[in-house]
C-alpha cells in the first residue's frame, strides 16, 4: 500500500544576507502554605506514583530481606541522614538536599520508585535527588531507601501539588536557564546562528543599555543577552520546544510575546503530541509599526482557547525564524493552566496555514506559474512591508515566479496548495 504525504510547498525570499552570529540547549527550605498533597497507595511498579506509609514500610522490607540478612534498617536513633530540604515545588523547582553526617562511602545506592545513578549525586556532605527526576514525579509522597553496605536508611520526600501534569516545566524560566525546555538549531546545527542559548534568559529589568524595560513576569525573561546586541541577535533564529502537558482546567493557555515584528517568521506554535499536528499559531499582532524606539520590546500578554483539546497530550514550540529588523521576539510566562480565563489578556489570534482542499494530487497545482498565482497564497501578515509601506512582492514573467515586484528589497512569503507525494 502507498503512504500519501501531504506537503505545502512555501517559497521565502530574504534578502538580506546572513552573517555568522550562536545554541541550546543550596540547600533551601520549602514553603508548603496552601499546598495540598496527597498520600495514596500504588502499584510499585510505577515510578512516578506515590506510596503510602504502609507500603513504604512493606517496600523497605521486602528490600532488607532480598538484599542480605546481615543488612538492618536503621533505627531512627542511628539515622545518619539529616533532611535539609525534603519539598519539592513544581513552580521552584531545586533538588532535594539530605546531609550526610558519617559514613558516606558505605552507601552503595539509592532504590525506589525507579530512581536511577544519574538521578541523583553522593558527596562526604550531602545526598542530592536532582530536580531533573523530581520534575517528573506526580504530586504526593514518595519513600526511598538509602542502601548502606551494612544497613538501609529511609528518607521521605514530597511532591507539592501546583497541578504538574497540566503545566509546562519551567514556563516563566524561574529557574535562570532554559531547564525542562529542548531548544533546536534551525541550520544543520548551526550553532553561531542559534538564538535560544542559556545568556539569553536575562533578568527581568532595563532592556540592554535603554530605559525601556521588559515588564515580564516573576526575575527572568527571554530577552536579549546583555553581551549582544539588538543587530546581532535579529540575525539569530532557532526552536524552543516546551515539555509536553495535559490541557485541562478552562482550556485556555497564556503567554507573554514581544518584538516577534514578522508573525509569519517569529511565532508560538501549539501540537497535538499524539498526531504530531500543528494546531494553533500565534504572533504578536500588536507590534506598533509608528514606533522608532524600543518600546516594542515589551511583552505583551495575551490568552489562546485551545479548549476543543481539552484532556490532549500538547506541547509548545516557540520559533524564531527572522533575520531583520525587529525579527526576534521577547518571551516569558507560558501557563498551561488556567481554571478560568483571564480576564485582562489580549485574545491570541490563530493564524496558522488553513488549507481548503478536499482532494490533493502528486502534483503542485500550477507549479510551471501558466496561470500567474492561481492556487498559490501570499501571506498578508504584517512585517514584509518596506519602509515605503509596499507588500508587493511576488509577481509572474514568461513563467518564471520572481520576488522583485517593487524592487530588489522586496520580501514575502507564497504558498502552493497542497500535493502528495506518493
Amino acid at each position: 500500500m502507498k503512504k500519501h504525504l501531504l506537503i505545502s510547498l512555501l517559497a521565502l525570499i530574504v534578502v538580506p544576507v546572513l552573517s555568522s552570529c550562536e545554541p541550546i540547549v543550596d540547600p533551601t527550605s520549602s514553603d508548603s502554605t496552601n499546598t495540598s498533597t496527597t498520600d495514596v497507595s500504588s502499584d510499585p511498579s510505577d515510578s512516578s506514583s506515590p506510596t503510602s506509609s504502609s507500603d513504604s514500610s512493606s517496600e523497605t522490607q521486602s528490600d532488607t530481606t532480598s538484599s542480605s540478612d546481615s543488612i538492618t534498617t536503621s533505627p531512627t536513633t542511628e539515622d545518619t541522614l539529616i533532611e535539609i530540604n525534603s519539598q519539592f515545588d513544581f513552580d521552584e523547582p531545586k533538588d532535594i538536599y539530605y546531609e550526610i553526617m558519617r559514613d558516606y562511602k558505605l552507601i552503595s545506592h539509592l532504590e525506589g520508585h525507579g530512581i536511577a545513578d544519574g538521578d541523583y549525586i553522593i558527596n562526604n556532605h550531602f545526598l542530592i535527588i536532582l530536580k531533573d527526576f523530581l520534575i517528573h514525579l506526580n504530586p504526593g509522597n514518595y519513600h526511598f531507601d538509602v542502601h548502606f553496605t551494612n544497613r538501609i536508611e529511609p528518607i521521605n520526600i514530597e511532591i507539592l501539588n501546583r497541578n504538574n501534569m497540566y503545566r509546562v516545566i519551567n514556563g516563566s524560566f524561574e529557574t535562570g536557564n532554559f531547564f525542562g525546555w529542548e531548544g533546536k538549531t534551525i541550520f544543520k546545527g548551526e550553532k553561531n546562528l542559534f538564538c535560544f542559548r542559556e545568556d539569553g534568559i536575562v533578568i527581568n529589568n532595563k532592556y540592554l543599555e535603554s530605559e525601556v524595560t521588559y515588564d515580564g513576569e516573576g526575575d527572568y525573561v527571554y530577552g536579549i543577552p546583555t553581551s549582544s546586541n539588538q543587530s546581532k541577535w535579529e540575525e539569530k533564529m532557532g526552536r524552543l520546544i516546551s515539555s509536553n502537558f495535559i490541557l485541562g482546567g478552562s482550556g485556555h493557555v497564556s503567554f507573554m510575546l514581544g518584538a516577534a515584528k514578522n508573525s509569519d517568521l517569529v511565532y508560538v506554535s501549539f501540537y497535538d503530541n499524539q498526531t504530531n499536528e500543528e494546531i494553533a499559531r500565534y504572533g504578536n499582532y500588536l507590534y506598533d509599526f509608528t514606533k522608532t524606539n524600543s518600546d516594542n520590546i515589551k511583552l505583551n500578554l495575551f490568552q489562546a482557547d485551545l479548549s476543543d483539546y481539552l484532556g490532549k497530550s500538547l506541547r509548545a514550540e516557540i520559533i524564531d525564524l527572522g533575520i531583520n529588523s525587529w525579527d526576534f521576539m521577547t518571551f516569558d510566562h507560558l501557563e498551561t493552566y488556567l481554571e478560568a480565563p483571564l480576564s485582562e489578556a489580549h485574545p491570541a489570534i490563530n493564524i496558522r496555514p488553513i488549507f481548503t482542499q478536499v482532494y490533493a494530487p502528486n502534483q503542485v497545482a500550477n507549479g510551471r506559474f501558466e496561470e500567474g498565482l492561481e492556487h498559490w497564497s501570499i501571506s498578508t501578515q504584517p512585517g514584509w512591508q518596506r519602509s515605503s509601506g509596499s507588500m508587493n512582492t511576488w509577481r509572474v514573467s514568461n513563467g518564471i515566479l520572481k520576488s522583485d515586484d517593487g524592487g530588489d528589497a522586496a520580501r514575502g512569503l507564497i504558498r502552493s496548495s497542497l500535493f502528495r507525494v506518493d
